[in-house]
């Protein structure tokens, strides 16, 4: 029996020709038996342009494939390369982490880099986050040091104990040196406060029901005066382990956890699960939890963006 194009049976799969992405060279489809392999990496594309060195995801639906670079610095423009293998090398949770960097346009962490890497070098970081209410405005001018995924962002001597503390922190909750949880974004402003932000691009915050055993390494009533009856409720589990990591090393300091994500995000089922967990937690006065669009947040940053920062906010569908 013949199959059409796209179609799928127990023996045969056709994986439909495809258009590069990136320099439009034709790539051809190909007939295979049984099910493709998942594109986990590069190799694993069985559609492949060699000119780019990246590979399409074995779907069959047109317009529907994630694109793997060889060299997951590709998926970031030239302008932003500079200090990404370092960071992510040096990340508390770096399984697959940089494999994972290479996935266009579906890699949360190449957008955290990108965006958070430039805003610090260009002085633009503290302004950003005063724009979104997310840090008070001072005379005196704010040198942040700043974390992505628990690495030192700039190696500075700033960042790097603050990079010391954290570990420390996330390995008396974790107690498992290899797995231990990382803030995607980490900002410390000295006296204005400590900022957490946890970014989402294409997929949700992360739920786990009321029974989940990692619960327990977080929801400490004697810990943080919130209602672990009602966070366990939220289902908000990366979220709360981002709210007790935050409260404890900001050692009394202001301190902020932001969910940054497309507007959509904060609509619909997953808001009010969000919804409950910020009302479960009835935290210190100086502690809270904001969430905020790509948005609203990249207005100063694009207001005279060099062209480059900006396609790629377009490209993402991060920016208007």
């Amino acid at each position: 029996m013949s199959q059409s194009q796209g179609s799928h049976s127990e023996d045969v799969t056709v994986l439909k020709d495809l258009v590069c992405r990136f320099c439009a060279a034709p790539i051809p489809g190909l007939t295979i038996n049984g099910k493709p392999p998942a594109a986990t990496n590069y190799s694993k594309c069985l559609r492949q342009c060699h000119h780019c060195e990246v590979g399409a995801s074995n779907t069959t639906q047109l317009g529907a494939e994630t694109w793997v670079f060889k060299n997951p610095l590709k998926n970031v423009p030239v302008e932003a390369r500079e200090g990404a293998l370092e960071t992510l090398r040096n990340a508390l949770n770096r399984t697959s982490k940089l494999l994972k960097f290479g996935f266009f346009p579906t890699s949360e962490d190449a957008v955290t880099w990108v965006i958070f890497s430039h805003l610090l070098r260009t002085q633009k970081l503290v302004s950003t986050l005063q724009s979104c209410g997310l840090a008070a405005v001072s005379r005196e001018k704010i040198v942040p040091s700043m974390l992505l995924w628990g690495s030192a962002a700039s190696g500075t001597e700033a960042d790097t104990a603050l990079a010391e503390q954290l570990k420390s922190v996330c390995l008396g909750l974790d107690r498992d040196p290899g797995k231990l949880s990382e803030p995607d974004v980490v900002i410390d402003l000295g006296e204005l406060g400590l900022i957490f932000i946890e970014v989402k691009l294409r997929s949700g915050n992360e739920f786990k029901d009321r029974t989940y055993e990692g619960w327990e390494s977080y929801l400490s009533a004697d810990a943080l005066p919130w209602n672990t009856d009602r966070v366990r409720e939220s289902r908000c589990y990366e979220l709360a382990r981002n709210w007790r990591i935050l409260n404890a090393l900001s050692n009394g300091r202001p301190a902020t956890l932001v969910n940054l994500a497309p507007a959509t995000l904060f609509e619909g089922k997953d808001a009010a699960q969000v919804k409950i967990f910020k009302g479960a937690l009835n935290g210190p006065l100086n502690a809270r939890f904001e969430s905020v669009s790509w948005a609203d947040f990249l207005q100063v940053s694009l207001a005279d963006a060099p062209e480059w920062y900006s396609r790629f906010c377009q490209e993402r569908k991060i920016s208007k």
